[in-house]
């Protein structure tokens, strides 16, 4: 059964001691990397989505049947949350 492992957390232990959030994953089956497409401290959920669905995409590909263990993300949203999610994702940078 694949699944993301973390390869690679944001360091963050100069603020907080600790690591931080996961920013690079590996297949458990083989050597394939996901990464997300700007290393910051803190992912955004559609980073997340990208980075699970670019992971499914893979597991429909090369490890063809099997059941497959993509990232816990949070689906707890209603549209309107959404909407003001994306329009902040889109106007962050």
């Amino acid at each position: 059964m694949p699944s993301l492992e973390v390869i690679w957390r944001y360091d963050e232990s100069a603020t907080t001691g600790k690591l931080g959030q996961p920013c690079l994953w590996r297949c458990s089956d083989c050597t394939a990397l996901f990464s997300l497409p700007h290393m910051t401290s803190t992912a955004t959920v559609t980073q997340l989505r990208r980075v699970d669905a670019d992971f499914r995409v893979h597991c429909k590909h090369e490890h063809i049947g099997k059941a497959v263990v993509g990232l816990n993300i949070p689906n707890d949203e209603d549209a309107s949350q959404a909407a003001v999610r994306i329009v902040r994702e889109a106007t962050k940078d």
